[in-house]
């Protein structure tokens, strides 16, 4: 009997899964995912690269297999480019290649390689569950991330990820460590000059990274043999981190259409997480120049009300290193008093307190001119949010409350009211 022919559609988001393969963000939307049954997966982008990556070893050659040999060239180029990440321009020059030859290669790898997976997880016993999941995701080029499957993936980040207290120099030195292979392989030369002294900036760190790495990356593509410049600059309200290529004319066009397509995903990603992206001008041996500006983290005072100094020490642990600043107060009769005096961004309101009930307190905070309009989280074992809410709280929290919890709770928050501290 004939085989089952391997769908086409499987290939082309194999295709797409080896284009992504470092971006978890593109991974998590791959219909792959469902296919290869990683879905339940605790990381499943992990989850997902690791198998593609371990398929690709699979198909490296015997040692007895002669070094020039096809099959050498497919596993080399399946390496070489999605693994490694290296430019058509470095692999084509590493195997002897046109650009355009090695494109034909890297289709008749990708077909193979898909062979192989079909293969190795019996895909053949699943297709009609299969051609559903594939039907069922009609997803355009990496390119243009804003479709509706990408944009419920930035929706689900955004409010997900919680902002962080970052350091430039850091960010940036692991994001050269990443593409170092990248830049050795294009004999491409990387100099920094990052201040130690930048002020912490505030952002989400999961896609400011791989905003920064994206970027890096851009460049490379456009400086085969070149340089790449990175640079830092802080003022009153901001850090702009600004990456430079320099290379020779006539090997731009050969990176132009990867550089373009990582600078989309740094557009996304930087969009996503509240800092900017300019393209700027270039001059003389220039050939790229962006820069991403990030906001200088400020230190928003949040102050919790709670008699348990056990909690307060949990809450102050749960903000440590956050852009919240942590005050805790263990007398009711004094909280309206210090919490007019220090002015915080957010009060956490515990509802079981001695002395003054905490709802007494909760409308006292309401009704006081100068308190009246700062967000308060009612924070309390009972199960009363909706008598909260009517009290004039504007977030409840069920105790016990996980970091997570908290941090998101006060982010969303602080957002709505104070948009402008982005």
């Amino acid at each position: 009997m004939e085989p089952v022919r391997v769908p086409e559609r499987f290939v082309a988001e194999l295709h797409q899964v080896l284009q992504d393969l470092y971006d978890p963000i593109a991974l998590r939307r791959s219909p792959l995912l469902g296919i290869l049954g990683l879905k339940e997966e605790m990381n499943p982008s992990a989850a997902l690269r690791r198998v593609i990556t371990e398929a690709i070893g699979q198909l490296k050659p015997d040692a007895e297999v002669p070094p020039y040999a096809p099959a050498w060239r497919i596993y080399r180029v399946l390496v070489y480019r999605y693994v490694e990440q290296s430019s058509q321009f470095t692999v084509a020059a590493t195997l002897g290649l046109s650009v355009r030859q090695l494109r034909r290669q890297e289709r008749l790898a990708e077909k193979l390689l898909a062979d192989h997976l079909w293969s190795q997880y019996h895909l053949n016993t699943q297709l009609p569950q299969i051609i559903n999941l594939l039907n069922g995701t009609a997803r355009k080029p990496s390119n243009k991330l804003a479709v509706s499957g990408d944009q419920e993936e930035l929706d689900w980040l955004r409010k997900s990820l919680i902002n962080e207290r970052i350091a430039i120099p850091t960010l940036v030195a692991r994001a050269l460590k990443v593409v170092t292979s990248l830049a050795n392989q294009s004999a491409t030369r990387v100099i920094t000059t990052i201040p130690a002294d930048l002020p912490l900036v505030t952002s989400q760190l999961i896609a400011a990274r791989q905003a920064v790495l994206s970027l890096l990356t851009a460049a490379l593509y456009m400086a085969p043999g070149g340089q790449v410049q990175t640079r830092a600059a802080a003022d009153s309200h901001s850090v702009v981190l600004e990456v430079r290529a320099l290379a020779q004319p006539s090997v731009v066009d050969l990176g132009r259409a990867m550089s373009d397509e990582h600078l989309a995903m740094t557009r996304q990603l930087a969009d996503l997480c509240g800092i900017s992206l300019t393209l700027l001008e270039t001059s003389g041996d220039e050939v790229f120049r962006a820069a991403l500006k990030f906001p200088i983290a400020e230190q928003l005072l949040v102050v919790v009300i709670d008699d348990n100094t056990d909690t307060l020490k949990l809450f102050e642990r749960y903000l440590a290193g956050s852009r919240f600043r942590f005050v805790g107060q263990t007398d009711p009769a004094k909280a309206l008093a210090a919490t007019i005096e220090q002015m915080p961004n957010v009060i956490v309101l515990d509802v079981m307190l001695p002395g003054i009930d905490g709802w007494e307190l909760l409308d006292r905070l309401r009704t006081h001119p100068q308190t009246a309009n700062i967000p308060i989280v009612v924070c309390t074992i009972l199960p009363q949010e909706s008598l909260a809410l009517s009290l004039g709280a504007t977030a409840f929290l069920r105790k016990p409350v996980s970091q997570e919890g908290l941090l998101l709770t006060l982010e969303r928050l602080v957002k709505h009211s104070w948009p402008e501290s982005q």
